[in-house]
């Protein structure tokens, strides 16, 4: 049997039919009539199941139904019998072990990685639809070239971007990771990265010097009083060190 809740494209755990068919000894298409009457007698639990297909074993793609932990919950009341309970429980401890899972340091470190892999992904698309629509080699050429250097880090990349005056707040960063600041600027303390000093960010002492931070100074005027203001930002550079340490904290 399939591990009874997986997650899904959005990273949300559910389960489906044809698992809860299994797990308590229905027939598929009974299953599937208890979910039409609930979507026709129930309110407000549109949401709770989608619409899906398998194959079954004559290749043949046949209906089923995806659910979250709420869809599960409703159709699961009307079920009885002396093990009912106990199933109940092992979907019930099967939703809640993905959901540690999903809020865990390690898969949101993980969850970050796999949208940078998808947006360069993305760029790699763009370059051979452009290629397949150029109908000359030195501009096919020209295309791959540029492509290649805005996704490749080489010498070129480093030399260009790295040396960019351009910043970053920790917030533009952080969502790069589907994360806030707060918990990225968290996690790069307790990696000894950086401490916090009189309401500002500030990188150790081995960490300075390389170009990874400049510090943003602006002032604010209340009641007639001048107040200087600093924070730290980051550097192209700076990111990249945050990707890098925040990769090895991954595989560690």
């Amino acid at each position: 049997m399939e591990k009874l809740v997986q997650f899904n494209e959005n990273d949300k755990p559910v389960t489906n039919s044809l698992l809860v068919a299994e797990k308590f000894g229905k027939e598929h298409k009974d299953v599937m009539r208890s979910i039409r009457d609930l979507l026709t007698s129930a309110q407000n639990c549109a949401d709770l199941f989608v619409l899906s297909e398998y194959q079954d074993a004559y290749g043949r793609m046949q209906p089923m139904y995806i659910m979250n932990r709420d869809g599960f919950t409703l159709l699961a009341m009307g079920f009885t019998g002396k093990d009912a309970l106990k199933f109940k429980m092992d979907f019930i401890n099967a939703f809640n072990e993905m959901e540690t899972l999903l809020n865990s340091d390690s898969y949101i470190l993980l969850r970050g990685m796999k949208i940078l892999d998808k947006r360069v992904k993305e760029e790699q698309q763009k370059c051979i639809e452009l290629e397949s629509e150029l109908g000359r080699k030195e501009e096919i050429i020209e295309i791959k070239d540029k492509q290649i250097t805005e996704l490749t880090p080489d010498a070129e990349y480093a030399k260009q971007v790295l040396s960019s005056k351009s910043t970053l707040t920790t917030t533009q960063i952080a969502k790069q990771y589907g994360m806030a600041a707060k918990t990225l600027n968290k996690k790069l303390h307790e990696l000894g990265v950086q401490y916090k000093q009189s309401r500002q960010w500030i990188l150790y002492e081995k960490y300075q010097n390389k170009d990874y931070t400049r510090v943003n100074t602006y002032s604010t005027t209340i009641n007639g009083e001048t107040k200087t203001h600093y924070s730290t930002v980051w550097t192209e550079k700076g990111r990249r060190f945050i990707i890098e340490i925040l990769q090895k904290k991954l595989q560690s």
